[in-house]
């Protein structure tokens, strides 16, 4: 799919915000044809949908809700708590602005470090701007609260069990908009500005290599 193909299609899911056209763009882009994939906390996005087309894919979620919207697309799912539940082995494990919100996301990191097969991938999408998750309580006071990696804390975070292969950061407007966005609350247009670095960004996106 190009672009504004695969932004159409993720329509057919949940977008809790502009930012998921940008960071489910990068996961598409750079999973590898052939992987076997886990999605952390799918929730009802259409980004699994998408990845049908790249070889297997499976999700786990803690809402139920959200494993009856994946399994009525024929995604396999598990309902879950802890990631090592799950005996498999995977090439890709993919969190989309999931792991902020877990209570030890550390522990998670390393959780998915022991089910990746050696050399997988893991590919991540973080918010590192505060104005990302002042933007987002002031839009939905009820979302859960989510921690802020700068610089430091990723690198403590993520670089003790993985390299990095790449990394995008991004902000959103509406200035000079260029980015074809369907959903109607949005408007039309959007502008994803990459930005270079941990100050000036909004989100982060980033492919992760298991040591």
């Amino acid at each position: 799919m190009n672009k504004k193909e695969f932004y159409k299609f993720i329509e057919r899911g949940a977008l809790e915000g502009v930012c998921r056209y940008f960071e489910y763009w990068f996961v598409y882009n750079n999973v590898p044809k052939g992987s076997k994939m886990l999605e952390i906390g799918a929730g009802r996005s259409a980004l699994a949908q998408s990845l049908k087309e790249k070889g297997e894919i499976e999700v786990i979620d803690i809402d139920k809700g959200a494993i009856v919207y994946q399994l009525s697309y024929g995604i396999k799912t598990h309902l879950a708590t802890d990631i090592l539940e799950l005996k498999e082995k995977f090439d890709v494990v993919i969190a989309v602005s999931a792991l902020e919100h877990f209570d030890d996301d550390l522990q998670a990191i390393k959780s998915v470090h022991s089910i990746l097969k050696d050399g997988g991938l893991f590919i991540v999408t973080i918010p590192v701007g505060l104005k990302y998750v002042e933007n987002e309580f002031a839009n939905f006071p009820n979302h859960p609260r989510a921690r802020i990696y700068d610089e430091e804390t990723y690198k403590y975070s993520f670089l003790n069990e993985f390299e990095e292969v790449k990394r995008s950061f991004y902000k959103t407007n509406t200035n000079k908009a260029t980015d074809f966005v369907p959903h109607k609350g949005w408007g039309n247009k959007t502008n994803f500005e990459k930005v270079d670095g941990f100050d000036d960004g909004v989100g982060m996106c980033v492919i992760l290599k298991k040591k």
